[in-house]
């Protein structure tokens, strides 16, 4: 990604660059290319996945990253014992290029990952990645693949369809900038009773168009849901209303209970 030396000592790899001295002993010319640094590993239940760069990496080799955080299952929603894993998605801001991902659940975050880290080696944009036509059948995936979904909303975010606030900024605002800044949950009420942002207005989904005016449309509105999906269809709801500072909180409570709250 880099070009940067780097040291990830995996198997895998050695096993790689081994092939490559083989070839060489043998009179051949083979070159070892470098790694994107993919790898998993298994924490009780949970599979943990990455490939390529996270959004610190990315803006230290002088990126402008941008994050797509979205919840990924390992079939359709209606197909009994699915598992899930959250997956993030990182690419460029100016070029669009995909740059890295990460994932963590109980679902498939090594094939997230692994379709992940063949578009770094293709050096795909998230519009192409969008595109990319993989296999679906309800015991394996939704019909759209989470990787998909998050290309898709990496794509809304360079078209300025969707704007974005991180949950650490959302903290720091509802603090400083409390007359000027509101966060909307337009989660349902049993969600709501298991965890809330302190502070905010809660208006479900459903009530959102009766009850619009209970919002401040002078002030910024930062709208968030579990995941960041329900949220970004109340961003387009409210623009369309006349409510236009509006952005969409990444991740949604899946961020704000890690970043925040654990200070991860």
């Amino acid at each position: 990604m880099t070009g940067k030396r780097t040291w990830v000592p995996l198997g895998s790899t050695a096993n790689k660059q081994g092939r490559v001295v083989g070839v060489n002993l043998c009179g051949g010319n083979a070159v070892f290319p470098g790694v994107m640094g993919t790898t998993v590993f298994k924490v009780f239940d949970f599979a943990v996945a990455k490939t390529g760069l996270n959004m610190t990496e990315a803006e230290k080799a002088g990126f402008h990253p941008i994050q797509a955080i979205v919840r990924g299952y390992d079939r359709a929603h209606y197909y009994p014992g699915g598992k899930e894993s959250v997956l993030k998605v990182i690419a460029d801001k100016e070029s669009g290029r995909i740059l890295g991902g990460q994932a963590i659940g109980e679902g498939p975050s090594d094939k997230f990952i692994d379709t992940l880290a063949m578009a770094l080696h293709g050096k795909m944009t998230c519009h192409e990645l969008a595109n990319v036509d993989l296999a679906y059948a309800p015991p394996f995936s939704p019909a759209m693949s989470p990787v998909i979904v998050a290309a898709n909303v990496l794509t809304n975010k360079l078209e300025g369809t969707l704007v974005a606030i991180e949950a650490r900024e959302v903290k720091e605002k509802l603090e400083t900038s409390k007359k000027a800044f509101q966060v909307l949950d337009i989660r349902e009420e049993k969600e709501v009773k298991e965890k809330k942002i302190p502070g905010s207005i809660w208006i479900p989904y459903a009530e959102l168009k009766k009850r619009i005016g209970e919002l401040d449309k002078n002030k910024e509105t930062a709208v968030h849901c579990e995941s960041g999906l329900r949220s970004y269809k109340a961003c387009l709801k409210l623009r369309s209303e006349g409510i236009e500072n509006v952005k969409n909180v990444d991740g949604g409570m899946l961020c704000w209970c890690y970043n925040v709250e654990s200070g991860g």
